[in-house]
């Protein structure tokens, strides 16, 4: 079934509610499968590095779909929209296009986002083209829902890649091949803090593995999965057990004086 069967009229009023119902059941699911996806790439693909935005997705499909339900609520559709809405709404469109594309060159943690944002408007512009002709506009916005998850996800993949990005399990397999076992993440860190740079806003993975029986901590960069820090890891349990030690040597210290 074509997007063009999807949109078009039934020939009985069931059958178009019916249709309708179906999409916008698939719609829902696509979103919420989408943040999930979204939320996997960024949490166990790459580590927190990234921001692939689930949560910002999520809220605002659901804030658009409240506002369409509002809209239809009034009885105004896009065929009865005046012509001066029609030119703002394409002005507001091309101002947020551009802004996205300035932010991509000038701000490296916006170009995740904007690839995800360009790609994500493809299906709109087919929308804008689609409404001049004789369709269902409920069918046609769960269309353009449906669409628009997959074109994230899509622009999330091909954004990290345009960002050079190596995953987890990469850097993983790397470390292993330098003897290292035991191989686990631990979280990200900012270059400043692992003293490379004091100056240093870069993200880089930080991994905890075994060798030689001493515990190491190994900082990759995510960008090509280089290992640029491999330092012997501080033995905190050992710490811990003595500052155990010693606060029970005070409260001993205390009831004696008594």
């Amino acid at each position: 079934m074509g997007l063009r069967k999807l949109t078009q009229w039934e020939e009985t009023v069931a059958k178009q509610e019916q249709k309708q119902s179906r999409l916008m059941s698939v719609a829902i699911v696509c979103v919420i499968a989408m943040c999930a996806v979204l939320w996997l790439v960024q949490d166990k693909l790459y580590g927190d590095v990234v921001r692939t935005g689930a949560a910002a997705y999520g809220c605002s499909f659901i804030g658009v779909a409240i506002g369409l339900f509002v809209r239809s609520t009034t009885g105004e559709t896009w065929a009865t929209s005046s012509e001066k809405r029609k030119k703002f709404e394409m002005a507001l469109i091309g101002i947020f296009i551009v802004l996205v594309i300035g932010g991509a060159i000038f701000l490296e943690e916006f170009r995740l986002a904007a690839v995800q944002l360009l790609c994500a408007y493809i299906p709109i512009f087919w929308i804008l083209k689609k409404r001049k002709a004789d369709c269902d506009e409920n069918c046609l916005l769960a269309c353009m829902f449906i669409l628009m998850t997959v074109m994230v996800l899509v622009g999330t993949f091909v954004g990290v890649k345009l960002m050079g990005l190596t995953t987890l399990p990469a850097v993983e397999k790397k470390i292993a091949a330098e003897g290292f076992a035991d191989v686990e993440y631990n979280t990200w860190m900012y270059g400043r803090w692992l003293d490379l740079d004091e100056n240093n806003e870069k993200k880089y993975y930080v991994f905890q593995a075994k060798k030689d029986g001493q515990i190491w901590q190994i900082a990759a960069d995510p960008k090509g999965g280089q290992l640029v820090q491999i330092t012997a890891a501080e033995d905190t349990y050992s710490d811990l057990i003595q500052f155990g030690i010693l606060i029970v040597a005070i409260i001993a210290l205390c009831k004696t004086g008594r």
